[in-house]
């Protein structure tokens, strides 16, 4: 039996926006009452302001948040690489927020590394950016968790294809390696998962609300106090004279 052609299935497929049904004009298409019958999944330009990668973040952090029950040991095994596959997007969309933030500030920093999924490279270029600009990241009492869980990330999955393809073009005991071989602490991961983007969204917003702060001609930010984080107890603290 003769296979339909491929050029005349796709011939069928418009990508004119103004007549793709899946993509809308939601003032145009109010007017004309277009709304009636929607497809499962559209695009829809709405005139708002576009959304970037700490807003992206917060909308997977929400989810992931809400399943982090599920990586309990009593819990089903397929949970695992979803989750882990969440997780990872949430840091990596949190990672990118920084560091756009860093590059928005200073036009020398390598902005390439936005269109990777490097999490190392990434964090490194912010955090070496951050401490070097005097910033007291270094005692922050949740760096050691960030470091280590973005490290565990990296290291298990350093091209970001493992848990969104179950199988990734990596290997390890010479095989590619496969996320169903992914083993997760559960005791640890919850609470060095928050921390982690607990740390990153506090630095981002540091750099942001410093830069509101010119644009107000404000002496000091009246909204946001950028050294309430939790610190590393210093050494009197500790007992030590």
């Amino acid at each position: 039996m003769a296979r339909k052609s491929s050029s005349k299935i796709s011939s069928t497929l418009s990508h004119d926006d103004s007549k793709n049904h899946h993509h809308r004009q939601i003032w145009s298409d109010a007017l004309n009452d277009s709304q009636a019958e929607r497809p499962p999944i559209y695009y829809v330009e709405n005139h708002n302001a576009a959304i970037g990668y700490s807003e992206a973040a917060d909308d997977f952090e929400m989810l992931v948040d809400s399943l982090l029950p599920r990586l309990d040991p009593h819990e089903l095994g397929n949970w695992t690489t979803p989750i882990l596959h969440l997780a990872r997007q949430t840091i990596e969309l949190r990672l990118k927020a920084l560091l756009q933030a860093i590059v928005d500030r200073d036009q020398t920093i390598d902005k390439r590394h936005l269109g990777k999924h490097d999490l190392s490279a990434i964090w490194h270029t912010g955090r070496d950016w951050i401490q070097n600009n005097g910033y007291g990241l270094d005692r922050d009492a949740r760096l050691k968790m960030t470091d280590e869980l973005i490290t565990a990330f990296h290291s298990v999955d350093p091209s970001g294809d493992l848990f969104r393809f179950a199988q990734s073009r990596q290997e390890r005991f010479g095989k590619r390696k496969s996320s169903d071989r992914v083993g997760v602490n559960h005791e640890k991961f919850p609470l060095f998962f928050r921390q982690t983007v607990s740390l990153l969204r506090h630095w981002e917003t540091v750099l942001l609300r410093e830069k509101l702060k010119v644009e107000k001609n404000w002496e000091e930010d009246p909204y946001f106090d950028p050294n309430d984080y939790p610190k590393e107890p210093s050494s009197s603290s500790n007992g030590n004279s």
